[in-house]
């Protein structure tokens, strides 16, 4: 329903979505993961709201800690490129990669780029992390 509510005030035009972002934002902040990624994109493309990168940092991490799958791979992007946060490649590395590992198309590429960029001692760093992360979510 919520999908339904934001596509239609996209196509009704902008003036809409102002309302649908306080109906979003409302549930996103009730933990709601389909609403978090929505309100982040909103931030993130000044949709019914100031456009605010920050903010839609927040809520596509909130979404992605969570398991959404397209806002794990947008904070790994956003991580790497350090677009609304401070440029992180171990944490993209790690976002990234659950994103892969869920399901996520696009990734190879992306991470594969990151790789490249990366020093053995990061990668190292990031493949540690992200196990104690794997074994502390069992």
């Amino acid at each position: 329903m919520r999908r339904f509510l934001i596509a239609a005030a996209m196509l009704a035009g902008l003036a809409a979505c102002g309302e649908i972002f306080d109906i979003a934002l409302d549930e996103a902040k009730k933990g709601d993961v389909e609403s978090q990624a929505a309100v982040a994109g909103m931030y993130f493309h000044g949709w019914g709201v100031e456009k605010n990168e920050t903010q839609a940092f927040f809520w596509y991490k909130k979404a992605a800690d969570q398991g959404h799958v397209e806002s794990l791979h947008l904070v790994g992007l956003l991580s790497a490129r350090g677009v609304g946060t401070k440029k992180d490649a171990i944490r993209a590395y790690i976002y990234l990669t659950l994103a892969e590992e869920r399901g996520y198309q696009d990734d190879s590429r992306v991470l594969e780029a990151l790789i490249a960029e990366m020093s053995p001692q990061d990668i190292a760093e990031a493949k540690t992390a992200l196990a104690r992360l794997k074994a502390s979510a069992l």
